[in-house]
């Protein structure tokens, strides 16, 4: 059999299949198969064709599959041998396309079974690298081209041939598959050999966990995305159960790596920011540091792109922080958070907003989170307003506006009528975007929306803005239809249900009904078009029944009744019948009531 494996050029191969199989029964019965040693050796040796070290290659994947499920001490005894084979392979500089899906299929197999098998023990001699005259050899197999695969669960017994499969030839890469079996080993036995790495000889030079990050600060450059993925996996899972035992200089390096080197970072801090809340912390002193670093340098036009990117990812990684921080912490670092995120909105010149949309969200977050004394707090909210002003002014970059907008609702929430000095400048921007044509249906619903959290917080300062606000509530609830500037149907019934619930806030702080009379006829309006839907929320019915309670307490059920069609009325009387809510049953039964309508 080993001297057909020099000879066997077709694929998938019957000779390697045979060798498994031979191999894997020799196991069963204790014997001493010489076989493994062989295909080993074939691999390293310098003579060794390439025909001959593909299938050696494809010979041992067999016997670790065939023996996935089975603990065996002679295997684990050969593993460093194999593993060294394999690596060696790996690192053949020539190998095909298919050569080296055939050593990748391998060593998943070899890794599936050490995983599955190994004994603590034995850790240390079978890690996915050595250390030889303190040269580390690290994962190389990781860097290679996508392959054609199979689509179902046998393509690693078939080595990746191409194959058609319903008239259409299937290519699926396993490098995720390999990559992440890989790490999913090397990760996790790293971890138990830092927990017990006091307990190792003193004079021991084997260092695994520095090997570690030295591997995944190399790997975490690669080109390829799929791998650049695991490596953040892996570095997540490092994060949330080793942070500790890390030295700040190491930390700070994984964080360098991460923010200028990797586009995808914000899933590495997210992992991060599920750790020991003390982790979280440092990391998060960490971001703050390199922001205020960006914001001191002087850079050319093409270091200024990457500096923009930069500071974007870092205000995501403090977007998460600060979502998780304690209240306590958020209190003691209010100050320097606001005044480091104000900094960076007004340094930047991003032509494409990106910077000040993420840090107007990063204000719009603190707004929410800051629970201090009333005065302090206004103190604070103060210092964002005018960003705030900037980013709804912004007449070019849609996202920046729209960033700004939905700043609104925490800020002007928060402020109460505090915020009534600012209402003026603020509602006519937005009452000037709604009539204005490039910004028409697009992002009417967040304006919408924010006229009704600014209604609710002021309360009855309200009534200044009442009439020009519900006549731009009216034309966009009534006139708007589908297809307006590429707005869809599912869009339009979202707006109209903003549009009713702005109406129900507006109605509640309104303390002169006369301000509201010409308007009864187009909210009703509004709520006949949305009865007609076919889907019906429990949400649109409740703000249903409670605007037509009070239109009906402030101006006579006779008028109300005049407006209303049998399909309202036909909704509302399905509410009574919501066994499974009882507060819209109750407060349906209680419109109905009242509008003297029978039920």
């Amino acid at each position: 059999m080993l001297q057909a494996l020099d000879t066997e050029s077709s694929r998938p191969s019957y000779v390697t299949e045979c060798i498994g199989y031979v191999v894997y029964y020799e196991l069963l019965e204790d014997a001493d198969p010489k076989l493994i040693p062989a295909l080993a050796e074939n691999m390293i040796n310098k003579s060794s064709s390439k025909i001959l070290k593909e299938s050696s290659a494809e010979a041992i994947g067999h016997i670790f599959r065939l023996m996935k499920n089975v603990e065996n001490d002679y295997l684990i005894l050969e593993s460093d041998h194999v593993l060294a084979a394999l690596l060696n392979g790996i690192n053949w500089k020539d190998a095909s396309q298919r050569v080296q899906n055939t050593i990748m299929t391998a060593l998943s197999h070899f890794l599936t079974y050490v995983k599955e098998n190994i004994k603590r023990d034995a850790i240390k001699n079978t890690l996915l690298f050595h250390q030889e005259e303190d040269e580390v050899i690290d994962m190389k197999y990781i860097k290679y081209k996508t392959i054609p695969e199979r689509d179902d669960d046998i393509f690693i017994e078939n080595n990746g041939v191409e194959h058609k499969s319903n008239g259409s030839l299937s290519r699926i890469s396993n490098v995720d598959y390999v990559v992440k079996n890989a790490l999913g080993y090397m990760v996790p036995t790293l971890l138990e050999l830092m927990a017990i790495q006091d307990d190792l000889d003193c004079d021991d030079d084997f260092l695994p966990f520095a090997t570690l990050i030295q591997i995944l600060m190399k790997m975490i450059q690669d080109d390829n995305e799929i791998i650049r993925q695991c490596v953040v996996w892996a570095l997540g899972k490092i994060a949330r159960k080793s942070l500790k035992i890390l030295e700040r200089n190491v930390i700070e390096s994984i964080v360098d790596v991460l923010m200028e080197k990797f586009h995808g970072s914000i899933k590495v801090t997210a992992s991060i920011c599920k750790d020991c809340y003390d982790d979280v912390k440092t990391v998060a002193t960490i971001i703050k540091n390199k922001l205020r670093v960006t914001l001191r340098e002087e850079k050319n036009e093409q270091d200024h792109v990457k500096q923009v990117e930069l500071q974007c990812r870092l205000c995501e990684v403090l977007q998460k922080f600060i979502q998780r921080a304690h209240s306590d912490d958020i209190a003691k670092w209010k100050d320097g958070l606001i005044t480091l995120i104000i900094s960076v909105f007004k340094s930047s010149t991003d032509g494409s907003g990106n910077l000040q949309s993420i840090t107007l969200s990063n204000l719009a977050t603190l707004a929410e989170r800051i629970r201090v004394d009333l005065s302090d707090y206004i103190k604070h909210i103060y210092k964002m307003i005018p960003c705030l002003i900037i980013g709804l002014k912004d007449t070019y970059r849609n996202q920046v506006f729209i960033s700004a907008v939905r700043t609104l609702k925490p800020v002007c929430r928060k402020l109460r009528t505090n915020f009534v000095p600012y209402c003026f400048e603020i509602i006519t921007i937005l009452l000037n975007k709604i009539t204005d044509i490039p910004f028409c249906s697009c992002f009417n619903q967040d304006i919408i929306a924010a006229l009704g959290n600014i209604a609710e917080s002021i309360g009855m300062y309200f009534e200044s803005y009442l009439q020009p606000v519900l006549e731009a509530v009216d034309h966009v609830a009534v006139n708007t239809n589908p297809g307006d500037l590429g707005i869809n149907s599912c869009q339009l019934r979202d707006l109209r249900t903003t549009c009713l619930e702005t109406y129900k806030r507006i109605l509640s702080i309104t303390v002169n009904r006369d301000l509201i009379r010409s308007h009864i006829g187009n909210i009703v309006k509004l709520i006949d078009i949305l009865a007609t839907s076919e889907q019906l929320s429990r949400e649109e019915l409740s703000n249903t029944a409670q605007i037509l309670r009070y239109l009906s307490s402030k101006h006579g059920n006779s008028t109300v009744q005049s407006f209303l069609s049998s399909k309202i009325i036909k909704w509302l009387k399905s509410g009574i019948q919501d066994i499974d809510h009882q507060k819209t049953a109750y407060i349906c039964r209680q419109t109905l009531d009242q509008l003297s309508l029978s039920m």
